[in-house]
């Protein structure tokens, strides 16, 4: 695959799976003979914890998203710490999708069996859950609209989306810098700015 890649010089390479082994060992490839000035896209499977255990150094530079992450300002790096203090294990490599996206759940989940103080009245959790925004560390989760999903952030336009960070649910853009994931955009919860990637 790499070298048909080269063969057509591509200018953009994305991988749309989410095998985090897989992408780990695409990079080790790719980084032995890249295709020069190449803007490589990864899908959200490097931020299992697996892919930089296994990927290594070779991972530098490369980039990947995902719509559902912990963001890197305060309620999110508070998360961080005390997830690595309870699972000292993943310090540095704790994944920044799946960790964040149960815990955020299960807050949320936790406050409406509070609200309602029946777990077990279905329908009376499901109207708190769609009638209270959350703010989690992966975004704020408001399902109050037609489509009862947490709103997107930015605002392309085209249809349930905000202006406003603190609206809805950042799409996190993320670049393996000194072999961390570092999320680089959007601005406001940015931890770092692109680098170019050892390849261009």
């Amino acid at each position: 695959m790499i070298q048909k890649l080269k063969e057509v010089d591509a200018g953009a390479i994305m991988i749309d799976h989410w095998v985090a082994a897989e992408y780990a060992a695409f990079c080790k490839q790719f980084i032995d003979d890249p295709v020069p000035g190449s803007l490589v896209y990864l899908q959200y499977g490097p931020s299992q914890p697996e892919f930089l255990a296994l990927g290594g150094a070779a991972t530098e530079g490369f980039c990947w998203s995902t719509v559902l992450g912990v963001y890197g300002d305060k309620i999110g790096q508070d998360f961080r710490k005390r997830y690595v203090e309870r699972f000292p294990k993943f310090e540095g490599n704790m994944g920044l999708v799946y960790t964040g996206n149960g815990y955020d759940i299960v807050q949320y989940l936790k406050r409406a069996w509070e609200a309602t103080k029946n777990p077990e009245d279905f329908a009376a959790n499901c109207k708190w859950i769609r009638e209270n925004p959350y703010r989690g560390v992966c975004g704020m989760m408001d399902m109050n609209n037609e489509y009862q999903e947490a709103l997107h952030f930015p605002d392309n336009g085209f249809g349930n989306q905000v202006a406003e960070l603190e609206k809805g649910m950042g799409q996190l853009f993320v670049q393996v810098q000194d072999g961390q994931h570092k999320i680089i955009w959007p601005d406001e919860t940015a931890e770092a700015k692109l680098r170019p990637s050892p390849w261009w």
